[in-house]
């Protein structure tokens, strides 16, 4: 009888549903349409009246091609015009509004739509600071990457250091901790996904029952699921307010690679490494192992190797060129207690150390690359060197596509995609020899 008496409130919206007809549809296109070109001529008005958000906003537009064509079909848009966005950002930044002069001196300071002119970029780094106060809650972003702009710019005279403190200073006083000083990328989606995290490592009877899917040499799961919800919290918050880190990070970059991106840090969450680990392929390899032997490369913090030998039992050694990372990794393990911890202490080894010298061994069950950012010669040199050090079977996990076409892998390089903070959906690939 409810369902009965439900249908006929029901079938009416169906109805209209199936009989929109393409006039009808395509009125309400022009009708978007028409109030789009009202906004944009009401945005020209006031940017014409001087006003500096439009005068931006009219930029903007300009620069991603989205100036609508006057007495043309809905969505018809003006090609982009960087040198017109280029003359709006001028005269919005000259009227004082710091994020055209903010879009003026990345134009500049990247290099990737116009040559890079660093010296143009300074002085519209420069204009942000004029333009910004250290005491607004609301400019702390902007205001703390021209900083840090401006201190990898001057370095490596003595202001640059100073440059840095002041911003990291104030991006962790006004935008809760480190996390936009530490990454240099917008990071999409990066709250949500720390949150799930958070949600996953506090109902432990769950992330204990879930562990039990996987390869495994632990012989209590709940014991490993608090262990790593005690070490992932402990992470995280070492990202988040360790300001010598943070700042050492940067600094050892500067003075150890050719390019500041080499250095560039970022986070992988640990749903992602469960998802890569759970991967048939890698499953069915380790399955046949005793004590399977983990080789993390570029292992920053060191988490892509704790969490499956806190996870899995697993045994291992992590690599990194920079000594605040290898550093780190070890104080934030140190600080874990109990039985758990202890044993991931006696299994696993954080290294400094270039892993493209011929004279570090990297020979282990599974090699985990974290080389995206490494420059196109250094990760081929990888490939060549994993697929050398692996056994029969061994496998190979890329954060990118694989470069070096000529090794012989058993199977053409699996691909599937995990969440990390600059790519919420990034392809990674999975090779076995």
């Amino acid at each position: 009888m409810m369902l009965t008496r439900s249908l006929p409130r029901a079938r009416p919206n169906l109805l209209r549903a199936f009989s929109t007809s393409p006039a009808e549809e395509a009125k309400k296109a022009q009708k978007r349409w028409n109030d789009e070109l009202t906004a944009w001529d009401q945005t020209i008005e006031k940017s014409m009246e001087g006003d500096p958000i439009a005068q931006t906003d009219v930029g903007w537009a300009w620069h991603t091609g989205r100036v609508p064509q006057k007495d043309s079909p809905p969505n018809s848009y003006e090609p982009s015009d960087l040198d017109r966005a280029i003359k709006c950002y001028e005269i919005s930044a000259n009227n004082s509004y710091s994020p055209a002069a903010s879009l003026l001196a990345d134009i500049n300071y990247y290099g990737k739509e116009l040559p890079q002119d660093l010296p143009l970029a300074s002085k519209w780094l420069n204009k942000v600071l004029e333009t910004t106060e250290e005491s607004e809650p609301a400019d702390a972003y902007i205001r703390g990457k021209a900083l840090q702009k401006l201190g990898l710019l001057n370095h490596p005279s003595s202001s640059s250091l100073d440059y840095l403190k002041s911003s990291l200073d104030l991006m962790s006083k006004h935008l809760n901790g480190n996390w936009p000083f530490l990454l240099a990328h917008d990071p999409p989606g990066l709250w949500e996904f720390l949150s799930r995290e958070q949600k996953l490592l506090d109902d432990t009877p769950k992330l204990a029952k879930n562990l039990n899917g996987f390869k495994s040499l632990t012989p209590d799961n709940l014991s490993s699921a608090v262990a790593l919800r005690s070490y992932t919290n402990a992470l995280r918050s070492y990202e988040t307010h360790s300001k010598p880190f943070s700042l050492n990070l940067l600094t050892e970059s500067l003075s150890t690679y050719s390019t500041i991106d080499e250095g560039n840090y970022g986070v992988t969450y640990l749903e992602s490494l469960f998802r890569i680990y759970g991967h048939p392929i890698i499953q069915s390899h380790l399955q046949n192992i005793q004590k399977p032997k983990v080789i993390v490369l570029g292992s920053s913090l060191g988490n892509t190797l704790v969490w499956p030998s806190i996870a899995f039992g697993f045994v291992g050694v992590g690599y990194d060129n920079l000594k605040c990372c290898v550093d780190g990794s070890n104080s934030i393990l140190e600080n874990i207690k109990g039985d758990v911890a202890s044993r991931v202490r006696e299994n696993i080894s954080f290294r400094k150390g270039d892993v493209l010298d011929s004279e570090i061994k990297i020979e282990g069950d599974l090699i985990w690359s974290n080389d995206f950012s490494w420059s196109k010669e250094s990760q081929e040199i990888v490939e060549r060197k994993a697929h050398t050090s692996l056994n029969k079977g061994g496998i190979l996990v890329l954060y990118r596509q694989p470069l070096a076409t000529d090794l012989e892998w058993s199977t053409p390089a699996y691909m599937t995609k995990m969440a990390v903070s600059w790519n919420p959906s990034l392809p990674v690939f999975i090779l076995q020899k």
